[in-house]
């Protein structure tokens, strides 16, 4: 089923890495338990959000510059799902070039809770990719299903330290894109 599933949709997480390598030629890939800052990262989220953000770890994938760091999860993840989300920190890449490492480090960090922070913006962006790549993989059904709520709450929730808790609008901006995907 999985090789039947890269086939068909011609996601291939080697070949990913091969074109980002091309493209970002430091582009990593490491392990969030071998990284002291990560580390330093998840004491310091933990902190900031009363203890309500404890799956840094374990759940999310963080980029910074051109490494990825990944959960220990992920040698175990199937390749396709390794694919969706590498396209979306490829996004996030992408993004730091065009406004330059400087520029895009301050206006993604800044984090105050709000009805619009760039960093809603850069991972509206990235999340598409996720959003375009899950329909091409698993239909339409797995989009407009649990995962919109999945992607819904890292926006309003302290996955990404509440970027955006418009629920409305984000809900608006899911459906109009995955309508796009259906026409």
């Amino acid at each position: 089923m999985k090789e039947k599933l890269e086939m068909e949709t011609n996601m291939d997480y080697n070949k990913l890495c091969q074109d980002i390598v091309a493209e970002f030629p430091d582009f990593k890939i490491i392990k969030k338990t071998d990284s002291s800052l990560m580390t330093a990262i998840d004491i310091f989220l933990r902190i900031i959000t009363l203890n309500s953000m404890k799956i840094f770890m374990d759940r999310y994938i963080t980029t910074l510059g051109f490494c990825v760091y990944v959960p220990g999860s992920w040698d175990t993840m199937p390749d396709i799902q390794k694919y969706i989300i590498l396209a979306h920190e490829h996004v996030h890449m992408k993004q730091r070039q065009q406004y330059g490492m400087f520029l895009f480090s301050m206006l993604y960090v800044l984090v105050l809770p709000s009805l619009f922070t760039y960093r809603a913006k850069f991972e509206k962006e990235a999340y598409e990719t996720s959003i375009r790549l899950s329909y091409q993989a698993y239909g339409i059904d797995y989009v407009r299903g649990g995962f919109k709520d999945f992607i819904i709450s890292q926006f309003n929730t302290s996955s990404y330290f509440w970027m955006d808790v418009n629920t409305k609008s984000l809900n608006v901006w899911y459906d109009d894109f995955v309508n796009t995907l259906e026409k």
